[in-house]
């Protein structure tokens, strides 16, 4: 998966993250408090925000990918990478600057991959928290009740 499909895919992501929390929020502001409609509020813009992001990404990308394209049949026999990332020759053995930008490359995505997994448990703990705790009544409606019986 190159660079650009995994950005497009983390956006994508990231829009449909941000639109389940606004969801999320919108529903349950009448019970937990108008302070949650305006969280709604923020993550619906910002899932806006990134939608808008992608798209231009996508426009800007494609602009840059059909330049490459004619810039590499203009230039076929000149374009080599360099001598730290191409050290294989022949051989197809990569050089050592190439497996050091891939461990680069890796760390980073094991990184966003492990952050992405917190949100996600997160959003889970919130999930089963609220079904939990959906039937109970309040404490305080308690405390008033006893208040009035006595």
């Amino acid at each position: 998966m190159s660079l650009k499909a995994f950005h497009i895919v983390f956006i994508t992501f990231s829009v449909s993250l941000a639109l389940a929390y606004a969801a999320w929020a919108f529903r349950e502001a009448d019970s937990r408090g108008a302070w949650l409609r305006y969280g709604g509020v923020v993550s619906l813009a910002i899932a806006v925000g990134l939608a808008v992001y992608g798209v231009r990404f996508l426009k800007k990308m494609r602009n840059f990918a059909l330049l490459g394209f004619f810039a590499g049949l203009l230039l076929q026999g000149r374009l080599a990478a360099c001598s730290a990332c191409f050290s294989g020759g022949a051989t197809g053995s990569t050089g050592g600057g190439l497996s050091g930008i891939q461990g680069a490359v890796l760390s980073l995505l094991s990184v966003t991959l492990a952050i992405l997994v917190g949100f996600a448990a997160f959003f889970i703990y919130l999930w089963r928290s609220a079904r939990r705790h959906a039937h109970k009544p309040p404490a305080i409606s308690m405390v008033l009740l006893r208040g009035k019986a006595s």
